[in-house]
């Protein structure tokens, strides 16, 4: 079977020298897409429709030097925060290199660098691009399975009630809504137990500490399919077949329950 690639990221190379350009390429063309600017005017251009994962810049350039691109790379809300890491043939001088740290760099390379140093150095922010990128599409998908669920929910002709642990009602269905007789408005937030324990005298019939609702909101036990009496807001009756199943967090900790009548 074959295993899937990974996904190439963009990285941006940045020169006006063309010899420089091509040495880059021989260094890291394996490592993603090479996009290829010999001026600070045609990397801007490259930033208006693609995300990099790291721009290479040089600092010498004639017309926007790499100071100058790397500030207006960082004017633009899209390109912020983008790794710049500048490459440079100018002395090790301080006031250079904190300029460059000023305008947002993660690193400063003084040519000539060792081929490996570069691609290691590159390699990590192509990594931390992917694994961005990743959880952006974990985050897509668990919104998209949440509005799925919702819908379901919504959708389903019984009705659904989400509790927490002191009883009270978190989430209601319209199919709930509609045979409570009531707003989803008016039964969310309220106390879960005088719909199940109400009466006509607003008195509960039995003690919530003990009822079998109580155990299945702290993950004691799952309620199926039991027959009782549910209470409308108005103290009227009418009967039901009701589950109670417990919630639980990630640790395994219960949160509450999930009522289905």
């Amino acid at each position: 079977m074959n295993q899937p690639t990974e996904e190439a990221v963009n990285i941006l190379l940045v020169d006006d020298q063309a010899n420089n350009l091509m040495a880059l390429d021989a260094m890291l063309g394996d490592m993603g897409n090479l996009v290829k600017a010999d001026s600070g005017r045609k990397a801007l251009k490259s930033l208006l429709d693609t995300e990099f994962a790291v721009i290479l810049l040089d600092v010498q350039m004639p017309d926007l030097d790499g100071f100058e691109t790397a500030n207006l790379i960082r004017e633009r809300e899209k390109s912020r925060d983008t790794p710049i890491i500048f490459l440079t043939a100018l002395s090790r001088s301080e006031t250079n290199v904190f300029k460059g740290y000023s305008l947002g760099a993660v690193d400063y390379l003084f040519k000539p660098f060792h081929p490996d140093i570069l691609r290691s150095k590159v390699s990590v922010f192509v990594e931390l691009f992917r694994k961005r990128e990743a959880l952006k599409r974990q985050a897509h998908e668990l919104s998209r399975l949440s509005r799925q669920n919702e819908l379901i929910l919504k959708a389903a002709a019984e009705g659904v009630f989400g509790v927490d642990l002191a009883g009270h009602s978190t989430f209601v269905n319209p199919a709930a809504s509609r045979l409570l007789g009531h707003a989803i408005g008016m039964l969310t937030g309220i106390e879960i137990h005088s719909i199940l324990h109400g009466g006509p005298d607003g008195n509960l019939t039995c003690d919530i500490t003990t009822c079998a609702l109580s155990s299945s909101l702290h993950g004691d036990i799952v309620i199926d399919d039991t027959e009782n009496t549910f209470y409308r807001l108005d103290g009227t009756s009418f009967p039901v077949e009701y589950s109670a199943t417990p919630m639980y967090d990630e640790d395994g900790g219960p949160v509450g329950s999930v009522i289905t009548f």
